[in-house]
């Protein structure tokens, strides 16, 4: 129920998302701005891993938190081979 509702949200959000930068500002990653350079995206975007990564991101207990967690990684991961602007991750 809750991986429906998150995975929900997370479309809208992959869909108006153009690039890592905007994705992780999304999902209120700071990525320094306006004018962001490769390497301050992947300082943001290995934050982001570690940040929403399953194993570490928050307890058991709570499962819609874990949902979300897997759920928003998954997503910075199809963004990562969809996106050209980090060279490192290519």
């Amino acid at each position: 129920m809750y991986r429906i509702e998150v995975q929900h949200n997370l479309k809208k959000l992959e869909m108006t998302c153009h690039d890592m930068a905007s994705l992780l500002c999304g999902l209120g990653i700071l990525v320094k701005s306006p004018y962001t350079t490769s390497h301050q995206v992947h300082a943001a975007y290995k934050r982001a891993l570690l940040r929403f990564h399953p194993d570490r991101a928050c307890s058991v207990s709570d499962m819609r938190q874990q949902v979300e967690a897997e759920e928003k990684f998954k997503l910075i991961s199809r963004m990562k081979e969809k996106v050209s602007n980090i060279p490192s991750l290519k």
